[in-house]
């Protein structure tokens, strides 16, 4: 196919969110890897944060034509349904990664940082793939797995989507949530 590979990561423009460790991988990905057409979309509010210092970055390592930035999307299908693979390349705690737990609620595959948090949501080698904590040769090697297999993208998707069902659906979250205050 001809569309691209969309690869998402939703957070804030903050350097502890990983944007940097992406566009590094994403640099290695179209130096060493022979690709499908991929694209990077990341939401976040470019009002606040490092915002103009990834922009300068992507365009200084010259990947600018694949990324695109866009506001925050409260509508969760116009966020989630457009991306193939969702990336969370943290580099520092993250308590609850929501924004996995709603990718796998879309069947999308998803890559994460070893941290506290994405560990507890990412089956490595079932729904996603986890990768030290800045290590962007690796995050562009699991990113290159992803784009070329699209039935591997499928695979993960569907398994995230059970791991959801299984753990994570709002009933069993709020329930949870009203034990730990009671």
């Amino acid at each position: 196919s001809s569309e691209p590979v969309i690869i998402g990561i939703i957070g804030s423009f903050e350097k502890r969110k990983g944007h940097n460790i992406l566009f590094k991988a994403v640099n290695i990905l179209k130096q060493n890897f022979t690709l499908k057409n991929f694209k990077i979309l990341c939401y976040g509010q470019s009002k606040f944060g490092h915002y103009m210092d990834f922009k300068k970055q992507i365009k200084d390592i010259g990947i600018d034509r694949l990324v695109e930035f866009r506001e925050f999307e409260q509508n969760m299908d116009k966020l989630y349904l457009p991306l193939d693979i969702v990336v969370s390349p943290s580099t520092q705690f993250e308590t609850m990664p929501l924004v996995l737990i709603d990718a796998m609620a879309y069947y999308k595959p998803i890559i994460g940082s070893k941290l506290q948090g994405i560990m507890d949501i990412i089956d490595h080698g079932r729904n996603g793939y986890l990768f030290d904590i800045g290590d962007y040769k690796t995050l562009a090697k699991y990113l290159n797995i992803l784009i070329m297999d699209n039935q591997k993208r499928n695979s993960f998707g569907i398994d995230g989507r059970k791991r959801y069902e299984d753990n994570f659906p709002a009933q069993r979250m709020a329930q949870d949530y009203f034990n730990v205050f009671m």
